[in-house]
């Protein structure tokens, strides 16, 4: 989550920030930290905290029990999913984590967004 923050940070404000975008990468990176300072590619850990765990529990779990379901439903005598079945079961378990991190996802994206396009400087002011 350290290592992801500054890079969040970066594609939220290439998305929500045409002189951003137009600068690119590497150059969107430098200009917040000469700007806006180093702490600012960390603005948003606590978001991405936020939203990174409920997201990766909600995914595992539910794969798992959607894995068992299918299992017990269509394998009969093989031991292994079909691919088909793996993959149906991954978009399950991949939309349930989306429902449940959008609420987080939604606070980072006004947080870390476009410099000028939020006040608010932490979660709670979200």
């Amino acid at each position: 989550t350290v290592l992801l923050a500054p890079l969040e940070v970066l594609k939220l404000r290439m998305q929500t920030d045409a002189a951003a975008a137009a600068r690119g990468a590497a150059r969107t990176l430098l200009h917040i930290s000469r700007h806006e300072g180093l702490g600012a590619l960390y603005k948003g850990l606590a978001p991405i905290a936020m939203r990174q765990v409920p997201y990766t529990m909600s995914k595992l779990v539910v794969y798992d029990q959607v894995a068992r379901l299918a299992k017990s439903a269509c394998v009969g005598e093989r031991e292994h999913l079909r691919p088909c079945a793996i993959v149906l079961t991954g978009l399950v378990a991949g939309a349930a984590a989306a429902i449940v991190s959008h609420p987080a996802d939604l606070l980072l994206t006004r947080l870390c967004g476009s410099a000028t396009a939020s006040t608010a400087t932490s979660v709670a002011e979200c």
